[in-house]
């Protein structure tokens, strides 16, 4: 099967907006990864840790509503998701790191920035994946409230 037609029937089935959060969150941690050296560019220690928290929240969301969104599809189109959700996580810290390598004043340029499209990554996120991500939690403690009344 051809991957493109995989992606965009991921995209199909989990929503433009879902394409649109990844997008944004793909930029957000290119941002964080920007930095052009560990000991020149640092965010103070609570945003540090928003960022962090942020950049981890936002790829676990819509791995869950990518994941809903090709529940009833075959093995290869949560294969996508999962791929997808990787290079997510990986792509971005490589041209981050690259854009931090070359070009050290656009890289302390891009990682200033990187607290605010990170938190603007998680709101969008959270507002395209309330539902799916809710209906995913819901029917996973239901299948779990059920297999334990009926041991």
């Amino acid at each position: 099967m051809n991957l493109g037609a995989l992606i965009g029937e991921l995209f199909e089935q989990a929503g433009q907006n879902w394409a649109y959060a990844y997008a944004l969150a793909f930029v957000a941690m290119i941002a964080d990864s920007a930095k052009p050296k560990a000991s020149e560019a640092r965010h103070g220690r609570v945003l540090g840790v928003v960022l962090a928290a942020a950049n981890l929240i936002t790829p676990f969301l819509l791995f869950v509503a990518g994941f809903w969104a090709v529940r009833d599809g075959a093995f290869i189109a949560w294969a996508v998701v999962v791929t997808a959700i990787f290079i997510l996580i990986l792509v971005p810290g490589l041209i981050g790191w690259f854009v931090g390598a070359v070009a050290p004043n656009a890289g302390r340029l891009v990682f200033g920035v990187a607290p605010v499209l990170a938190c603007v990554a998680l709101a969008f996120a959270i507002t395209v994946t309330w539902v799916p991500v809710s209906a995913a939690l819901e029917t996973y403690v239901l299948q779990n409230l059920i297999n334990a009344a009926a041991k």
